[in-house]
């Protein structure tokens, strides 16, 4: 006799089976659900995230639109950040002025994250290229951060792809060594052995047994390359060795407001606000995510 299946046979009854229904995944959720800090960074950077890339829905004024009438005045119902010695509106510039901030930091974050796994796999299991790649990159971090970035952007032109470029070089050192670490102390367990015994190519332990391993630390890190970018990026823009300065940018409109900080501090003010905002934000949710996936926490 045939016996129907169904869904409620599904459910994990043992405790054998909820171990193996309850994923590490699973539990690093309900975990960050339950975590204060995670949850008020994850509220706070998608509130601004939705702020900067749906500011067209909050303010109809051209971020660069210049109006004699209306310099330096003060926060009005017409203008509700103020605005600025060219009359252009600080609301729309601020709200703009972040989705070059949101760009930065989500592509330098994915683009390290490439190099730092390529690289620092190749240095933690290949012990041939772990001393020369290793101190390319303490050649690299030997430098200041800003220092070395400013550099590379007076090098190449105050250009969007030059930040880009100069934020990859200065950031990727550091996620490489926390993806090498990781891989060092996993590439000689038991599993990467058993794996080797039966005719595993490197490649394939690499990113089926050890890479799975560093994802935990690599998503932590990547929130703090996150946040570092957007700073680096706005100090770049503050600098004035930024992009060019008809594009909106935090950085440039804090710039513009340090000679009137005393008389007129919302120039400033604003666009202050949101880069620490932002930066608070995945700060926040970088500790929640340290804290869901650490082993060791209790469900």
């Amino acid at each position: 006799m045939i016996r129907e299946t169904h869904a409620v046979d599904k459910i994990p009854t043992s405790l054998s089976d909820r171990l193996r229904w309850d994923s590490p995944w699973r539990q690093a959720l309900r975990r960050l659900r339950r975590n204060p800090s995670g949850l008020i960074g994850l509220t706070i950077l998608a509130a601004m995230t939705i702020a900067h890339l749906g500011a067209p829905l909050f303010t109809d004024l051209d971020p660069t639109a210049l109006d004699k009438r209306a310099i330096l005045q003060a926060p009005s119902p017409e203008h509700p950040f103020g605005t600025d010695r060219y009359g252009r509106d600080l609301l729309s510039r601020v709200l703009y002025g972040g989705r070059i901030s949101l760009l930065v930091a989500s592509i330098v974050a994915l683009v390290t994250t490439c190099t730092g796994v390529i690289l620092g796999s190749l240095s933690g299991y290949f012990p041939r290229l772990d001393s020369t790649i290793m101190r390319i990159m303490d050649l690299v971090m030997a430098f200041p951060t800003i220092i070395l970035a400013i550099a590379i952007v007076a090098i190449l032109g105050p250009q969007l792809l030059n930040i880009l470029i100069a934020l990859v070089t200065v950031v990727t050192p550091r996620t490489s060594r926390v993806v090498r670490g990781v891989i060092l102390a996993t590439k000689e367990k038991e599993f990467v052995l058993a794996g080797r015994s039966v005719g595993a190519g490197d490649l394939r332990i690499i990113f089926r047994h050890l890479l799975p391993s560093a994802v935990p630390a690599l998503l932590v890190r990547q929130t703090y390359v996150f946040g570092i970018s957007i700073l680096i990026e706005g100090g770049l823009n503050f600098l004035g060795v930024g992009v060019q300065p008809e594009i909106p940018t935090l950085g440039a409109v804090v710039a513009e407001g340090r000679q009137f900080l005393r008389e007129m501090p919302w120039i400033s003010f604003y666009a202050g606000m949101a880069i620490a905002l932002l930066v608070l934000g995945i700060n926040l949710l970088g500790d929640g995510l340290r804290d869901a996936l650490d082993p060791r926490m209790k469900v």
